[in-house]
């Protein structure tokens, strides 16, 4: 494993070779630990800084010609749209906080904008994103020992694999990071097939297994319904965009058969899954989030122009929540659980169109210069995915997770890639 990583430090200088370790860790630490991921994010701006200077007349310049290192801006710009809102605001205290949490929008989008990291090509986001995987591994083996000691040593009942309490993080961000890693194990295991060795193909199959498996002991509802159509879209993309027809068949029996001993082996997940659906279509019953839906979507309507502000957002929920007698809601402080109806209501129309950008801009991109990468491009569905069903920017777990991987694998695609480009057409 070492010599695997070691032979991609070949060809970098020593500040990016310290670089590049930082930004390991960091990805390692996303899923373990945000407040350490905070801390190696602002260690590695000092080190970047510090390579900046030291290596001074090699790299200057050398993206100024790149256009598309200028679209970080729009992050920039999401940051600002949330710093003007402050200007509105009542709740100062919350608004601060609020801009303190979020202030990776800004800090990494300049990074790559101001420093070169033209060496941060695919194959270095590769072995970042292995590293992710080895500490969303780390996070399920751990929770799952966790939960095994409690249920064999202390009493617990076997539904302590299935509360919410699974994960010390909460189930629906944990989720996003395993959804990941399924991603990323999979299209290695497509497009890498036949450079891997036989040991890291078993790792691999392995680690999409305990995946699938801890996504489904998780909880989460939004989560479980991502993998599902992750694992569809995989499987679409193997089969059309690859056209490994066999092996897609195969795969599709074998993720069958897979899903049947689930159900068998696993019944309080089936249960789950059931009970929501029962909830979602039962009139006398309402799912908890299609009312706090009807109580925060007059919200945002009434405020679509420029928003209520960083700092009210809660404020104005409960005060909604008071008038349509939502008590569950009120009780426990609830935001909208969709992201775009709380950027909606905090920034207005500006600010949900710069949201909606991330999204877009790639696929413009994308589609007019022909790229594609499964791994991004399903990395935004989930996002998009996940940002119906929760307020996916509420928590350093959230914007760390989504901010690093979206300006990692841009900048692999849409900045690095198009100067290499540039050069052999040169």
């Amino acid at each position: 494993m070492l010599k695997f990583f070691e032979n991609y430090f070949n060809g970098l200088s020593l500040w990016q070779k310290i670089e590049f370790c930082i930004v390991l860790v960091l990805a390692f630490s996303v899923p373990i630990a945000w407040r350490l991921s905070i801390i190696l994010l602002i260690l590695w701006l000092v080190v970047a800084v510090v390579r900046c200077f030291a290596e001074w007349g090699q790299t200057t310049g050398r993206l100024r010609k790149n256009r598309g290192r200028w679209w970080f801006l729009l992050f920039a710009m999401f940051y600002v749209i949330h710093c003007i809102s402050m200007l509105y605001t009542q709740n100062l205290a919350e608004g601060w906080a609020t801009l303190e949490k979020r202030l990776s929008f800004l800090l990494l989008p300049l990074m790559f904008l101001l420093f070169d990291f033209s060496y941060l090509d695919r194959n270095k986001v590769r072995k970042v994103l292995y590293a992710f995987v080895l500490g969303a591994m780390s996070v399920a083996c751990c929770d799952l020992v966790a939960a095994a000691v409690d249920v064999c040593f202390n009493g617990a009942a076997t539904s302590r694999f299935f509360s919410n309490e699974l994960s010390s993080e909460h189930h629906t961000y944990i989720s996003m990071h395993v959804c990941l890693c399924i991603i990323f194990c999979f299209r290695e295991l497509v497009v890498e097939f036949k450079s891997v060795s036989l040991w890291r193909k078993l790792a691999l199959v392995v680690a999409m297994a305990v995946f699938t498996v801890f996504t489904v002991l998780l909880s989460s509802r939004a989560g479980l319904l991502c993998m599902v159509a992750v694992y569809l879209l995989l499987f679409l993309w193997m089969i059309f965009g690859r056209k490994m027809y066999r092996v897609g068949i195969v795969t599709a029996i074998v993720a069958m058969m897979g899903v049947a001993v689930v159900a068998v082996s696993l019944p309080d997940a089936v249960t789950r899954v059931a009970d929501t659906l029962k909830s979602l279509m039962d009139n006398e019953k309402e799912d908890l989030r299609v009312t706090i839906l009807r109580s925060t979507l007059p919200v945002a309507k009434e405020n679509w122009l420029v928003g209520v502000g960083v700092g009210d957002k809660i404020d104005v929920y409960m005060e909604q929540y008071r008038k349509d007698n939502n008590l569950v809601s009120l009780e426990r402080e609830y935001n909208s659980h969709n992201q775009y109806i709380d950027t909606l209501v905090v920034t207005g129309i500006a600010g949900l169109a710069l949201l909606l950008s991330f999204f877009v801009v790639p696929a413009v991109l994308a589609f007019k210069n022909r790229r594609f990468d499964v791994v991004f491009a399903l990395f935004l569905f989930m996002i998009f995915f996940n940002a119906l069903f929760e307020s996916v920017f509420e928590r350093q777990a959230g914007i760390m997770f989504f901010v690093l991987f979206f300006t990692l694998m841009f900048n692999a695609e849409f900045v690095v890639g198009e100067e290499k480009e540039s050069k052999v057409l040169g």
